[in-house]
């Protein structure tokens, strides 16, 4: 098993990698939207100023979520029941929520009547 230095270490690697993917992608992205820009910018063929910031946000943004993962990935799974865990023990809250309109079809069950929420 990997020690907390090596989860570290290998968390650190994928998002490094995915970054130099992302860096990858957007270069490729830009090189395309160079010979259409006139009909996506208009005639100045300029994006709006703050426009040059998505790029570098969306780079941040896969390598800080590929770092999360591969972090949660490598983390013990815990379950906990309401009044089993003293409050000196609670260490971190992980909440999942699905609050997507398809919960509440009534479509569930043997016979196809119940909700899901």
């Amino acid at each position: 098993m990997l020690d907390s230095i090596d989860k570290e270490m290998l968390a650190a690697l994928v998002a490094v990698a995915v970054a130099i993917g992302a860096i990858a992608a957007e270069m490729l992205h830009w090189a395309r939207q160079r010979r259409i820009a006139a009909l996506a910018f208009g005639p100045s063929r300029r994006p709006m100023p703050w426009a040059y910031a998505a790029p570098l946000l969306r780079v941040g943004a896969l390598a800080m979520a590929a770092w999360a993962l591969v972090t949660l990935i490598g983390l013990p799974p815990q379950a906990h029941r309401a009044g089993q865990v003293k409050p000196e023990e609670v260490r971190r809250l992980i909440l999942v929520l699905d609050v997507s309109p398809i919960m509440k079809l009534a479509d569930a069950g043997p016979q196809h009547k119940q909700r899901r929420d």
